[in-house]
């Protein structure tokens, strides 16, 4: 039985800003898209049936946080029965405490661990609530409709309050009316890098438009937006990461297995030098400074010591986490090409001899780490390189 029950679909023209990711699964008529809710019903087919009602729901959810942490979670209990690996328990139940790790796993090798699964988003839940209002008036932007324009907009701020949607729409197609078609045709291109011609404010976030002429004016209007920018954004490398991680490390107390946190990095802050950051201290450049000053021919890289595993005086901690399997951006969309990391934790109280999905990984040589080159994920998932690619 699947869990999309959308009965009209049709071909469309991808998500909208303010649409959520299983809404636009279930209405898409795309044979992608259809690829992918046969995906995840087949899958979930396989997922103990007394936990599945749970992850369903998640699945289901118009919050995005839940919906791909569902996701997150089907995927690696996926990768993990195609590796001959056993759930013992979805949500095993611990003596010392009422919570619990995702999952209860036996590896084909006979060892036993538990996998807890995050995401890491980098966002606190008022900053996803103004991504949203911010989202939300984007998509009311692309639904003006005019016969004769396209809209090159940029948007910059983020709304502190709900932007009046309607009033916004008609503000943008009383200016489009006011407009002459052939004038717009000769100089838009000249516009670029000069103040846009629609400017609008409020709650501190901005709308600036320019108009583009449709060279087609008798088809009917799609989305209004032809091209978008807006504001720069920037990040430190490895702190989500380190914030889901270090949520997850003390929340089920002492353990008697090995304890491993998968963690699934959104808006890129899963990539490798996020996971050496958060997990061995931020890499920096060390200038020597002497009597004369800075020496910089003596400059060298090092890392701070304060990562996960690294105490500031270079001592180890937190050895009750026996390693981190981190992805970057993965959804069961970029699965077949996603690849990701297994760092085991070389001061761990309880160590897995060997990781039984063969992606990524390093290696504890002597007092070093060394990279071992795995399969991309989508390969352990059974998912041929260009799935997808040549469905729409």
């Amino acid at each position: 039985m699947s869990i999309f029950e959308y009965s009209d679909r049709a071909p469309d023209e991808g998500a909208r800003h303010d649409e959520g990711h299983f809404e636009y699964l279930n209405r898409s008529g795309r044979p992608a898209v259809a690829a992918v809710r046969a995906w995840i019903d087949d899958a979930l087919s396989r997922y103990p049936e007394k936990d599945r009602n749970s992850l369903v729901g998640k699945i289901q959810s118009g919050d995005e946080v839940a919906h791909r942490s569902g996701l997150f979670e089907l995927l690696l209990h996926e990768a993990l029965l195609r590796s001959g690996s056993v759930i013992e328990a979805v949500e095993p139940t611990l003596p010392h405490t009422d919570k619990s790790p995702d999952f209860l796993v036996r590896a084909p090798n006979g060892e036993r661990f538990y996998l807890e699964a995050t995401l890491a988003t980098g966002l606190s839940d008022p900053d996803r609530r103004a991504r949203k209002r911010r989202n939300t008036a984007i998509e009311a932007v692309n639904n003006v409709r005019s016969q004769d324009y396209v809209l090159d907009a940029t948007f910059r701020g983020t709304p502190s309050q709900p932007i009046r949607l309607r009033r916004l729409r008609e503000m943008i197609e009383g200016w489009l009316q006011t407009l002459d078609y052939d004038t717009v045709a000769e100089t838009w291109q000249r516009q670029i890098g000069t103040p846009a011609p629609f400017c609008h404010e409020e709650s501190g976030f901005a709308v600036e438009l320019r108009p583009i002429t449709r060279p087609n004016r008798q088809a009917p209007p799609g989305r209004a937006i032809a091209i978008q920018g807006g504001d720069a954004w920037s990040r430190t490398v490895g702190s989500a990461l380190r914030q889901a991680i270090e949520g997850k490390v003390n929340r089920y107390g002492e353990l008697d297995l090995p304890f491993i946190v998968a963690v699934n990095g959104t808006d890129h802050n899963g990539e490798e030098h996020d996971v050496f950051a958060a997990l061995l201290g931020q890499e920096v450049v060390r200038i020597p400074y002497g009597p004369e000053g800075l020496r910089q021919p003596d400059a060298y890289w090092d890392r701070n010591s304060d990562g996960i595993w690294v105490r500031p005086d270079g001592a180890p901690r937190r050895q009750g986490l026996s390693g981190v399997l981190a992805f970057n951006e993965l959804s069961v969309w970029s699965a077949p090409k996603r690849r990701c990391l297994y760092v085991p934790n070389p001061w761990a109280r309880h160590s897995l001899e060997a990781f039984p999905l063969a992606v990524d990984r390093m290696e504890v040589k002597g007092d070093e780490l060394r990279k071992v080159q795995g399969t991309p994920f989508g390969a352990v998932l059974g998912l041929p390189h260009d799935w997808l690619e040549n469905l729409d």
